[in-house]
């Protein structure tokens, strides 16, 4: 079916039957049990953003649990009258909404690139009720956040381990095959069961090297200033501000002041204020790498992973009696 206006469902609806609208979170969704494709089975809602749905789903011939994220873009969208199939609140809005749709279609071409243990496993995408889908591995864990509050005990080398450095080589995979992020957060960041970090959520990711533009959401504390308009220069830089920002919130135990409240006076405390466990080192370096303006940071992952490297190897000696070297010996690493 295709797009086509829904003036005079709305209006049918007021004056018809004489009643209110209200449009609740439940009734946009598609209904239990739904088989999408003749393959996915629709279970539950997971998330619900401006641009998408997320739903738990069966995959009934692989007989495994995955997760389905329908193109929604709830501003200018509702269900038609069999609950399934998408259309436009308003003709006008048609050729807005098929140039959205094509731009969630090229998160489904990313991650169809991206084979990585540490990066949400793809395996299908497909149109259907006149939008787009797109289907992944569900992964049994919690976010990053959630991790760290029932986790406290948790140690920085461990962390390092088994958390943050292979989330480094995951993004570092990426970056080498031109592709950036721009949303890493901790909420994007599943926890697996077997204590495994999986990036998820692709949807601002885009090819750095090309001239694309694409919506992309902020994140309070994890978003560099370049994120805030979709005609600033952005790089691997930006993915590294991001990372520097969740290893402050983990290292802290706060999120980092939003960029957009330190351009004209930066106050925000430096890491070591809050932890001494870390080096000085480590701390000028994660400062370094949260600078406003992006000519500050690291231009790649290389030197950012090569000290995250050196503070995991400081940390293991000094469990041991040995030190690398004696943190107080070294200056702050902003400059």
């Amino acid at each position: 079916m295709g797009i086509y206006c829904y003036e005079r469902y709305i209006i049918f609806l007021i004056y018809g039957v004489g009643g209110s609208i209200s449009f609740k979170m439940n009734d946009i969704g598609l209904p239990k049990g739904l088989a999408l494709k003749k393959t996915y089975v629709i279970r539950r809602k997971i998330a619900i953003s401006d641009l998408t749905i997320v739903y738990l789903g069966f995959d009934k011939i692989k007989r495994q649990v995955c997760v389905i994220k329908e193109f929604f873009p709830r501003k200018m969208v509702l269900r038609d009258l069999n609950h399934q199939t998408v259309v436009c609140k308003y003709a006008s809005q048609t050729e807005t909404y098929s140039k959205k749709r094509d731009l969630f279609q090229q998160e489904a071409a990313i991650l169809r690139l991206v084979r990585h243990q540490n990066v949400v496993e793809y395996l299908d995408d497909f149109s259907e009720n006149n939008t787009g889908y797109i289907v992944t591995r569900y992964y049994k864990g919690h976010t990053l956040d959630r991790y760290m509050v029932n986790e406290k005990n948790i140690t920085i080398t461990n962390f390092f381990r088994d958390i943050f450095i292979p989330l480094l080589n995951a993004i570092d995979d990426l970056h080498k095959q031109g592709i950036i992020h721009r949303d890493i957060k901790p909420n994007n960041i599943i926890i697996s069961s077997k204590i495994q970090p999986v990036i998820i959520d692709f949807g601002s990711a885009i090819r750095f090297q090309e001239k694309q533009i694409k919506d992309i959401f902020v994140t309070p504390g994890f978003s560099p200033l370049e994120f805030y308009s979709n005609c600033s220069k952005q790089g691997k830089y930006s993915d590294i501000y991001s990372l520097a920002a969740t290893l402050y919130y983990y290292l802290c135990g706060k999120v980092p002041v939003n960029v957009t409240e330190r351009i004209i006076e930066d106050r925000m405390e430096d890491i070591w204020k809050n932890n001494r466990t870390i080096s000085l080192l480590l701390s000028g370096v994660i400062m370094k790498n949260l600078a406003v303006n992006y000519k500050k940071r690291f231009a790649s992952l290389s030197f950012f992973k090569a000290f995250i490297y050196l503070e995991y190897f400081r940390l293991k000696l000094k469990q041991t009696g040995y030190y690398l070297f004696n943190p107080s010996e070294y200056h702050n690493y902003k400059s």
